[in-house]
């Protein structure tokens, strides 16, 4: 129990001591993130950098990469969001 007092108590801190690394490029929380301009896609949505030239497709792979190594890291701790893999999906991105 205390343990994952401890745990809340350090994502929270992380959270609260690094806002650029949760407000940078925050985990999606609806599909709608599909079809919205990414300052980190060079203005392009996902779905328009899914079907662009290789280094707009190398770009959101690294974006969606990003946004799985933060549920990972966070784990039960994570904010709700979306489905990443429905993302993939949705994107035609699957992630091996």
């Amino acid at each position: 129990m205390m343990l994952a007092a401890r745990l809340t108590a350090d994502v929270e801190l992380h959270r609260a001591s690094h806002p650029q690394d949760v407000a940078s490029h925050p985990v999606p929380t609806s599909g709608a993130w599909l079809d919205e301009p990414q300052s980190a896609l060079h203005g392009l949505t996902p779905r328009e950098a899914a079907q662009a030239e290789a280094p707009n497709q190398m770009l959101l792979e690294s974006l969606l990469r990003q946004f799985e190594y933060q549920a990972d890291v966070v784990g039960p701790f994570a904010r709700p969001g979306v489905d990443l893999h429905q993302l993939r999906a949705e994107l035609g991105m699957g992630g091996e």
